[in-house]
């Protein structure tokens, strides 16, 4: 609820294109409140990926792996345009 209500202080940048410069974006915010995790949505090139984020981040620890769950899995069988992605959780090793 704090996210969706804007309250959260935690630090959010989502990032969604790969051509953009992300260590420049990463550079505008205090060494404090620099982002240090990374949610890759999905699995699909993630080795290049991550590549990538580390580039910009530093080397990079996978500390878990979110799979669907029985409502994800329900709702893709009722609807397959719904899409059920595994989300990979990273964080800098700094």
């Amino acid at each position: 609820p704090l996210f969706y209500s804007g309250m959260w202080t935690t630090t959010v940048v989502p990032w969604t294109d790969a051509t953009a410069d992300l260590d420049s974006t990463l550079q505008l915010f205090p060494e404090r409140a620099r982002p240090n995790v990374v949610l890759f949505i999905g699995t699909e090139r993630l080795p290049e990926r991550m590549a990538t984020i580390t580039a910009a981040m530093g080397p990079l620890a996978i500390t878990g792996v979110a799979m669907p769950g029985l409502l994800d899995r329900t709702i893709h069988w009722l609807n397959p345009v719904n899409r059920n992605e595994a989300i990979v959780i990273a964080r800098t090793k700094v």
